[in-house]
């Protein structure tokens, strides 16, 4: 087997686990003040739980996501957050300048926070999944480009 045919192979088995895989998915919800966050508030302020996020089904977990996409999901949860409690997406953009795309991504979508959070961590996923089936079939296209072509004569083969 040749190394690039081997080393597509590894590389779907991987991309396979990654999308396999899965993991809790409660969160609790924290209202300090007019913010909402996933952590308790920080000064001594009163922080009141307002919601604790459950599985769509008893015993079943979020699919796992990778860690590019978690984080491009944490960042539209907050995003969020700060949309639901009044602010635009004009103020947001001095606050979130280096997620601009993520910004304009999540003012376009509806529903909650955990909602769109879950939606961009789906898109990414997606996004990354293609990519790497992208590769996967160009891969095999070099394979298929440098192999011999069947009837075709191979070359001598020497003894020693």
């Amino acid at each position: 087997m040749s190394a690039l045919l081997r080393d597509a192979l590894h590389f779907a088995v991987r991309l396979g686990l990654l999308v396999a895989a899965a993991s809790a998915g409660a969160q609790t919800m924290y209202r300090c003040g007019s913010v909402y966050q996933d952590r308790p508030c920080a000064n001594a302020q009163d922080s009141r739980v307002i919601g604790r996020g459950q599985p769509a089904e008893p015993g079943a977990a979020a699919p796992a996501v990778d860690a590019e996409c978690a984080a491009r999901g944490e960042v539209a949860q907050r995003i969020m957050w700060r949309r639901e409690a009044g602010m635009t997406a004009a103020e947001q953009r001095s606050v979130h300048r280096e997620h601009v795309l993520i910004l304009d991504d999540v003012y376009r979508r509806r529903g909650t926070s955990v909602e769109v959070r879950r939606a961009v961590e789906a898109d990414c996923v997606a996004e990354k999944t293609r990519s790497a089936e992208a590769a996967l079939i160009e891969a095999m296209a070099k394979l298929r480009a440098t192999a011999p072509q069947p009837g075709a004569s191979a070359p001598p083969v020497r003894k020693p």
